[in-house]
């Protein structure tokens, strides 16, 4: 799974991740800076609708 957040939402992220990882509900997680293929992938991406 790969989730894209703002810097303000980044202590509240490692929190939640950690909690999972502790009770063992995930093997592992990273925080990292957006690359140029992320953003590649999100401009590239199928168009989310609200009726899907």
């Amino acid at each position: 799974m790969l989730l894209t957040l703002g810097a303000a939402d980044a202590e509240a992220a490692v929190a939640w991740a950690t909690a999972l990882r502790a009770e063992r509900r995930i093997e592992g997680y990273a925080l990292a800076p957006t690359t140029l293929e992320d953003a590649y992938l999100a401009a590239t991406a199928p168009k989310e609708t609200a009726d899907a």
